[in-house]
This record gives structure tokens, C-alpha cells and sequence, in this order.
């Protein structure tokens, strides 16, 4: 990243303290008028989003992760082709991961496999997402010792703790009553964070992603949708700043840009039914 880029980005968030809360209320007004126009743009961002995965076979396990929660939630069929690069992805590698998208898998029997550590390593972040999806197996006090020192007032720290206690409860994991105490405790945080920022790039995606994971779409701007909706790239993924390949669309952000334009659309079409 080049000074000029650190400048720019420094004064960008600067800027999103005073500016981006006024041009959230703007981009409120404009769904409000027309939702149903928005929502069939939003639907449609996600089937290029689709299309985008459709020259992608080897994902990495952080998007079959977010691709099969967005497809357990909202029953969009857009999302179908994430089982055949999950059944791809157990032919191909050893991973425990696996466990936190396919409850069945038993990673003994595919240890003969290249280990997915070999080629692609995990972050140490990505590694507590894992301990936490096998915590039915492990040291779940452990774990939830970890993931409560994650918090980072609504940066990836939060929305980890938030996805490591989802994945707990996935495992069938509660501890009386704390894993939720965990999540819950996370969730204003990474609301108010997505409100002051402007840019929606692969962070910006995963709040949005969490929240309507966890249920809390009340908490979730049509805003946020239209800027997700806005940063979309002719090849019809989504870019991160610091997410490889650098200036490209890449799997993680738009797996997360993909799932909570889907997420969002389901929820508010669900929502608007009922009025």
C-alpha cells in the first residue's frame, strides 16, 4: 500500500465520522421510496455474484462457510452450487474445519488427503473459528476464553467472537446460557461501527453478514445494502482493500457481499409480507 493510498484511507475515515451517518439517511430515503425496485436489484447483484463463483471451484473454507449459512438461511437457490465445492472440497483436502459446514464429516477417515495446511494456511483467527465449530469435541471453556478476548469494538475481532459463538452453538455448544451472553454482548458494537463507515468493502460485508446471522436485521440499514450494491465489480464480485489478490475480486469479500445482499433481501421481503 502506497502512502498515498494510507493518506487517502486515513482521511476517508476521518471524514466517515461527520459524513457517512448523513449519507446513510440519504440512502434510507432513496430504498424507501422504491423498495421493491431496490430489493429486485439486490436479488440480481446476488446472481452475479453466483456467476462470479460459477469460474471458482476450489474455495477456501472461510466462503463455503459463509455461502452455506446464507443458503441454510434464505433458501435462495442462487446459493445451490456451494454443496458440490463443499462434496469438491472433502474429496480434495484434510481439514477439521470442514466439521463447521458438514456435521457429518469425520476428519480420520481423510487424513490419506493433501492437508489443507500444506497449501493454504490459516490465520490463527481462523484457527479459533475451527476450535470453535469442533468445541463439541474440545475444550469448549477453552475456547470461549479465547473468543471473549477478541472483542475490538466492532472491527473483525467482534465479528469473529460473534461467527466462533454461532459455530459453538452450531456444535450444539451453550455452556448454560454464556455462548449467547458472548454474541449478544458483540452485537450493538458491530451495528454502530457499520454506521460510521462509508466504505463497504470486505469488513463492511462481514457486519452485515453477522447481524443477519444472528437475527438482528432491525439492526441492519437498507443503507448498508445500497453501498454493498454500489461497490459491486463488472466481473460481478466484490474487492477488498487488503484482501488478495490485491485490486481484484476475491472470494472471501464477495462470498460475504453475495450472502448479506441475499440475507438482507429475505429478511426485508419477509418483513414486508407481514405488514
Amino acid at each position: 500500500m502506497t502512502l498515498l493510498t494510507r493518506i487517502s484511507h486515513a482521511l476517508q475515515y476521518r471524514l466517515d465520522r461527520v459524513l457517512a451517518e448523513p449519507k446513510n439517511r440519504r440512502l434510507e430515503t432513496r430504498f424507501s421510496t422504491e423498495p421493491k425496485k431496490w430489493l429486485d436489484r439486490l436479488d440480481a447483484s446476488v446472481v452475479r455474484g453466483a456467476d462470479w463463483f460459477a469460474g471458482h471451484l476450489d474455495l477456501t473454507m472461510s466462503a463455503l462457510l459463509v455461502l452455506d449459512q446464507a443458503h441454510r438461511q434464505t433458501k435462495n437457490a442462487n446459493f445451490a452450487f456451494v454443496d458440490d465445492r463443499i462434496s469438491r472440497y472433502r474429496d480434495t483436502y484434510y481439514d477439521p474445519g470442514l466439521r463447521a459446514v458438514d456435521r457429518g464429516y469425520v476428519a480420520d477417515e481423510h487424513r490419506h488427503l493433501p492437508d489443507i495446511i500444506k497449501s493454504r494456511p490459516y490465520q490463527v483467527i481462523e484457527l479459533m473459528m475451527i476450535d470453535a465449530a469442533n468445541s463439541d469435541y474440545g475444550d469448549a471453556e477453552g475456547i470461549l476464553r479465547y473468543l471473549q478476548a477478541l472483542p475490538d469494538n466492532g472491527s473483525y475481532g467482534s465479528t469473529h467472537m460473534i461467527v466462533g459463538g454461532l459455530l459453538m452453538k452450531r456444535a450444539g455448544v451453550t455452556l448454560g446460557g454464556r455462548v449467547d451472553a458472548l454474541i449478544e454482548q458483540e452485537i450493538d458494537a458491530v451495528a454502530r461501527a457499520n454506521r460510521a463507515q462509508s466504505y463497504a468493502g470486505d469488513l463492511f460485508a462481514e457486519r452485515v453478514f453477522v447481524l443477519e446471522w444472528v437475527g438482528r436485521h432491525d439492526l441492519v440499514s437498507p443503507a448498508w445494502a445500497l453501498r454493498l450494491l454500489a461497490s459491486q465489480q463488472p466481473d460481478g464480485g466484490w474487492r477488498g482493500r487488503n484482501v488478495p489478490p490485491h485490486g481484484q475480486s476475491n472470494q472471501h469479500t464477495t462470498s460475504l457481499a453475495m450472502a448479506a445482499l441475499a440475507q438482507f433481501s429475505a429478511a426485508e421481503r419477509n418483513h414486508r409480507s407481514k405488514e
